[in-house]
């Protein structure tokens, strides 16, 4: 009664019922007399999420945080103080939330102000437990793998693709060997995923139904195809159907069933007189018209796994409560998802069909975006797992294919050996990631991390190549003046050794001392260029310098692709591409580092170019940023070091060095609240300056303007170490001598004695103090504390003197302040 009062209402029965009935058994009544086993929600139980819509949450969570800590990585805040440090705890950020509960207990008040910040940023970077964004995305990682274990089994790609996510978090946080762990567990599940799918495929040629319902896989992907087109706006036509259909020859020549169902007569009628149809709608009237299509889903339900067709029909009948054959997308999906999550742990072929039925649904929901279903969607995506969805930039930029999963573990792994210091296995395996990853798609952007790696192994593999077949040919040079022939070269030399010492006026060489000599100039000459002589033959040296060159030629080309790919998606000035200049430099540098006099031009042409690498992405980091951050900051540095090497660029490098210097002492500044922020920033300050000194004092630089900088290191230790430290000290000593040294200088002979006495004054102050704090902390008798004792007392002897007669205030301690 309720099956036919359903097709009087609706006008046909719910192809959902008649397409899961076998011939010999008994019919299913339908859910709308006896509704389906489905637990109402209660109020108590509101709080309840399936655990596919808990996956979802996750996913989200992990890809803000993600995002958070891109910026962060970008600008190298990650590389200092707190930021750096992945794994720290800071348990007394949520005290004042836990504090307002009823009940606490007394805490020891030093204890919490030990640890307690008050950093306006540092709730940014911390949750409420006081974990750091890496270890809220390590937690967050950890949460999706154990979801998707319980949702799709622990032989799933997205199981697969978990593990591998997992695994990256760790290698943001140096934490390399779980690194490998993870990233060796997906890729042996991504093996064995494979291979079974190649016996699937086999096992389904042998069995003749690899085109069993081909054609009706086409029209499906031709209609999600015109549901993404904006155009289109998911509206089709008879001809173009009929086209796309008609492309493959034989498509429908092993199932006359489903060639019945779009014949054109079929679809004139299912068109009726208009000239375009929505895909669904037309789905729709084929299931109300096509009794082919009812034969051919009703057989395909047949062979089903046990229990899964009723399952479904159930659950399709259930939330078909209008029987127009169409049902919620986001509710089926979830409700088959808690399904699945019972069936996770079961291996049989029902819970197989649904895992695969709930991650072609996920695909298909994702990159459609479609709210409602049909039935013959259903049947159709569960028999054909393969389905080609519309591709897209975003993607094909995300394919969690296989493939592209391997080519990501390939690279992890490339990265864990980098690491290790297992350079061939490295350059090795980032190859094979690379091809693997430009089969897929050579023009997508997540290429530019593949080339950064290859270019970074390469060009460490070179160098190391490099230095083998200099050391090899060191070997052979030195085997070879041992023989007869190397034994004639060394007399010969040595005498040549002789004659030059005594024709210099130097004292007469021993025979002993003559023969090292020539020993270590002749194994110079023959490992920097070796003559043409029997050494010159079958030289181990050879093979290594050649590939060296060869890896270095790579690296560089490497560098090259990535800059263009970044160039061509995101542009010159994008942030991202500041680290293909990075990589650029580095590996420049790496061609520099070569022992090879011959080649020196060479060398410097290399430093030239990373300079000018180096000056582009600090540009790029500062236009982004609108200013300088850590990321610029630490690439001065490396800016100022290569200056510093060229005689005629030390005012460049001692630029560079006070302002690396004074960004430090003002980032201290900015995130007092977290002492180790602080400290750090404070110590790359004082290490930036005191470059800065030691450049200075070979240069022309004016005595007051090292004394400006000097000023300004004893406030960064002040502020980064406390008063009462022995940084403080330190500076305080280095610029009380300074003023002495101005003040005792002949150009300030001609200023005016208060002048003079105010420096000196400041200057004993100063060592008093110092002398103070090196005698709390380091002892009265330790040579420090002298030292400074020593100079203080001859400060104040000089200051004395200038004043002659006249009485100090205070007996001498003005220098202590209570």
């Amino acid at each position: 009664m309720a099956t036919s009062k359903a097709s009087h209402r609706a006008g046909r029965m719910s192809l959902a019922l008649t397409s899961t009935i076998p011939c010999d058994d008994i019919p299913i009544l339908s859910p709308q007399r006896i509704p389906p086993a489905v637990p109402q929600e209660e109020p108590c139980s509101s709080w309840y999420k399936p655990p596919a819509r808990r996956l979802q949450d996750a996913l989200q969570e992990c890809a803000e945080i993600d995002h958070e800590l891109k910026v962060l990585e970008t600008s190298g805040h990650t590389r200092v103080g707190a930021f750096a440090k992945t794994l720290a705890m800071k348990p007394k950020i949520g005290t004042k939330s836990r504090s307002s509960s009823g009940n606490v207990e007394p805490k020891d008040l030093s204890d919490d102000d030990e640890d307690a910040s008050t950093d306006p940023f540092i709730n940014q970077f911390y949750d409420d437990q006081g974990r750091t964004l890496s270890e809220q995305l390590l937690r967050g990682r950890m949460r999706v793998l154990a979801l998707v274990k319980l949702i799709h089994g622990h032989h799933s790609i997205s199981k697969a693709h978990a593990e591998l996510e997992l695994g990256e978090t760790y290698a943001r946080m140096n934490l390399w060997k779980q690194a490998e762990l993870h990233a060796s567990c997906a890729a042996n599940l991504l093996r064995e995923i494979e291979i079974s799918s190649q016996k699937e495929k086999g096992s389904a040629k042998t069995r003749g139904q690899k085109d069993n319902g081909k054609l009706l896989r086409l029209a499906l992907e031709f209609c999600y195809e015109a549901q993404c087109d904006e155009a289109a706006r998911g509206r089709v036509s008879a001809d173009e159907l009929l086209v796309h259909l008609n492309k493959d020859g034989e498509a429908g020549s092993h199932n006359q069933l489903v060639a019945a169902v779009f014949a054109r007569g079929v679809l004139e009628k299912a068109f009726e007189s208009n000239q375009s149809l929505h895909w669904q709608k037309l789905l729709l009237r084929l299931e109300e018209i096509s009794e082919e299509l009812h034969q051919h889903l009703t057989f395909v339900s047949a062979r089903l796994a046990p229990g899964v067709a009723q399952m479904l029909n159930a659950l399709f009948v259930s939330l078909d409560t209008a029987e127009d054959g169409i049902v919620p997308f986001h509710t089926f999906l979830d409700r088959l998802q808690t399904a699945n999550t019972d069936l996770s742990n079961c291996k049989s072929s029902s819970a197989s069909y649904i895992q695969a039925l709930c991650g072609t649904l996920q695909r298909v929901l994702n990159r459609v975006c479609y709210h409602s279903l049909t039935w013959t969607e259903i049947l159709t995506l569960g028999a054909n797992n393969n389905l080609r969805l519309p591709s897209s930039d975003d993607s094909r930029s995300d394919d969690d294919s296989p493939p592209a999963l391997l080519a990501r573990v390939k690279l992890l792994l490339s990265r864990v050996y980098l690491r290790r210091g297992q350079l061939e296995d490295a350059v090795r395996y980032v190859q094979a990631a690379v091809v693997a990853r430009e089969r897929i798609y050579a023009e997508c952007s997540d290429l530019v991390p593949f080339y950064l790696v290859a270019a970074e192994a390469q060009a460490r593999r070179g160098r190391q190549l490099r230095v083998l077949g200099q050391q090899a040919r060191r070997d052979r040079s030195e085997r070879w003046l041992q023989t007869t022939e190397g034994s004639r070269h060394l007399r010969s030399r040595a005498l040549e050794e002789v004659e030059l010492a005594s024709g210099s006026g130097e004292p007469l060489l021993t025979k002993k001392d003559a023969e090292a000599r020539a020993r270590a100039k002749l194994i110079q000459e023959l490992t920097i260029s070796t003559p043409s002589s029997t050494l010159s033959t079958n030289r181990p040296g050879n093979d290594n310098e050649v590939s060296a060159r060869s890896l270095m030629d790579e690296a560089l080309e490497s560098c090259n692709k990535a800059w263009e790919l970044q160039e061509r998606h995101f542009g010159r000035e994008h942030v991202a591409t500041a680290a293909v200049h990075v990589s650029l430099a580095q590996v420049h540098l790496l061609r520099s580092i070569n022992e090879d006099r011959a080649s020196a031009d060479e060398a410097k042409e290399a430093v030239h170019e990373a300079i000018c690498c180096f000056t582009a992405a600090i540009d790029i980091y500062e236009n982004a940023c609108s200013g300088t951050v850590p990321a610029s900051a630490f690439l001065r540095l490396e800016l100022a070091k290569l200056y510093q090497q060229d005689q005629l660029k030390r005012d460049k490098a001692r630029a560079e060095y006070e302002l690396v210097g004074r960004f430090f002492a003002t980032f201290a500044a900015e995130f007092a609240g977290s002492e180790s922020t602080k400290r750090e920033c404070a110590t790359l300050a004082l290490d930036a300056f005191r470059q800065w000194i030691t450049l200075s004092r070979n240069g022309t630089t004016s005595l007051d303007d090292q004394r400006f900088v000097l000023e300004e290191m004893n406030s960064v230790s002040v502020n980064g170490y406390g008063e009462f430290s022995i940084e403080a000290c330190e500076s305080a000593a280095q610029l009380a001598r300074m003023l002495h040294r101005i003040a005792t200088s002949r150009a300030s002979q001609r200023e005016p004695q208060s002048e003079i006495h105010n420096k000196l004054r400041t200057a004993t102050k100063l060592l008093r103090s110092a002398t103070y704090i090196a005698e709390s902390l380091l002892g009265a008798n330790d040579r420090r504390s002298r030292r400074l004792r020593k100079d203080a007392n001859e400060i104040e002897s000089t200051m004395r003197s200038t004043l002659a007669g006249e009485q100090e205030d205070g007996g001498g301690h003005e220098w202590l302040t209570i």
